[in-house]
């Protein structure tokens, strides 16, 4: 290419100066897809961190790199994989420029909680008499998870604040560990 004139509208050109920086920030490995049926992401993580360099006025605003998407479709066995970083702007370096990222899968299972015990919020001036005393659950989870999961780390509560005299049917909330689920609460 052979250029023979430029021309500028101006006497002068605007330059801005930004200064160049680097740091280091955390992947987030970003999944797609679900693994087969009966079994769980249990958990995700990039190995390390990365460098990015480039003007300070872009790298103040970035607390993390992403990842391609990965996915975890059909899968049912943990695995590593080596995936690309996503650059969030053309004038960012990224080195590496990909990193590893493991992904935990689990088999799902159930288990069964009985004679477990909930609390009742109730207005102070009221006397509450509740049936029954415990309840059974059914809860669906991680292997590794359910098999650890104590009764006492199981959360039910039943509020009942905002009742007066007279009898009630309340449906209980139940709080479980993440990526546990409650198939079955009896009595509902």
């Amino acid at each position: 290419i052979k250029i023979n004139e430029i021309k500028f509208k101006k006497d002068f050109l605007n330059l801005k100066f930004d200064k160049k920086s680097e740091k280091e920030v955390p992947v987030s490995a970003i999944i797609t897809g679900n693994p087969r049926s009966g079994f769980i992401v249990k958990s995700k993580r990039a190995e390390g961190y990365v460098k990015i360099q480039g003007p300070l006025s872009i790298l103040k605003n970035i607390d993390s790199i992403k990842t391609n998407n990965l996915s975890v479709e059909k899968r049912e066995q943990s695995f590593k994989e080596k995936v690309s970083l996503l650059k969030p702007s053309e004038v960012i370096n990224i080195s590496p420029d990909s990193i590893n990222v493991y992904v935990e899968i689990e088999k799902l299972e159930e288990r069964d909680f009985t004679n477990v015990s909930y609390i009742v919020l109730a207005p102070k001036e009221y006397t509450i008499e509740t049936e029954p005393s415990r309840l059974f659950l059914r809860l669906k989870g991680p292997e590794s998870v359910l098999k650890n999961l104590k009764v006492e780390d199981i959360n039910i509560i039943v509020n009942a604040l905002n009742f007066s005299e007279g009898e009630f049917f309340l449906k209980p909330k139940v709080r479980v560990p993440e990526n546990v689920s409650v198939v079955k609460i009896e009595p509902e």
